[in-house]
């Protein structure tokens, strides 16, 4: 499938459900190379697994995203042609443990009932909102993946900043010292926001253990209420001196437990 990502293609492959898992952190010029596999094919869509790695061979992150084979234009479903499929089995391979998930699952991505009101319901902190930019959308004029997980990113910091602030001081690490990463991501992509769409994202914690925590994303149109994406990520507060996961203190663990909504 050469050309299913040009604009004029009349076929694609449509992201419907992704997973990450973060192994060993990259930093700026790392060098990395990635090797990518399919894990199962069925007539109208496939998993691939994709492995990013360091120049010593450690795996550094891998995803795995559930995919569609669809009409390019009016997403719509249809049979892989053969000759699809017979190359595609020359690819097939034995994805490995440090692949699969963890905490999250790609078979257990979140969904359910994510509209605004929902969210709004669940008592969910409203915590980013934005315009699609042209420079945010594929060559079908769709939001790229990414930029769910860009905005997710920029959005936490309104939900947790002042709690991970308390964490790393009850820790023994100065907020000076102190940083977090995302380890573990399980999407849901319900539909696809293009150009000038709207985005509201709201979040809350799920779960809290002793060194990660877990907390919820949905993402709707503020506009019609309906969802965009779902989503939920592990995460650590980590020393940025040492490069290492802190433990959580118990009271900040309670202080966490005690904002823990568990949306439907």
């Amino acid at each position: 499938m050469a050309g299913a990502l040009r604009a004029d293609a009349s076929a694609t492959l449509l992201p419907l459900r992704a997973h990450a898992r973060f192994l060993r952190e990259a930093r700026a010029g790392d060098a990395l190379s990635a090797v990518g596999a399919v894990e199962t094919l069925d007539p109208l869509g496939c998993t691939l697994y994709v492995e990013l790695r360091h120049a010593d061979g450690a795996p550094a992150s891998t995803f795995r995203f559930e995919l569609g084979h669809v009409t390019a234009r009016g997403l719509r479903a249809f049979a892989f042609p053969e000759r699809v499929r017979a190359r595609a089995q020359g690819l097939v391979a034995t994805i490995p443990a440090h692949g699969r998930g963890r905490t999250l699952d790609l078979a257990t991505a979140p969904g359910g009932a994510t509209s605004l009101g929902a969210a709004r319901a669940a008592g969910m902190t409203a915590i980013g909102e934005t315009v699609v930019r042209r420079d945010m959308t594929d060559g079908f004029g769709r939001m790229l993946v990414e930029h769910h997980i860009g905005r997710i990113s920029d959005g936490v910091p309104h939900l947790l900043a002042d709690w991970r602030a308390e964490a790393a001081q009850a820790a023994g690490v100065g907020s000076a010292h102190a940083g977090s990463a995302v380890i573990e991501y399980a999407m849901t992509f319900h539909a696809w926001p293009r150009q000038g769409d709207h985005l509201m994202l709201h979040s809350a914690p799920r779960a809290v253990a002793e060194k990660a925590y877990t907390i919820a994303h949905w993402i709707t149109d503020p506009v019609t209420g309906e969802p965009w994406c779902t989503c939920e990520a592990v995460a650590v507060s980590f020393d940025l001196r040492t490069r290492r996961a802190i433990a959580l203190p118990p009271q900040a663990r309670e202080r966490l437990a005690a904002r823990i909504i568990a949306p439907e």
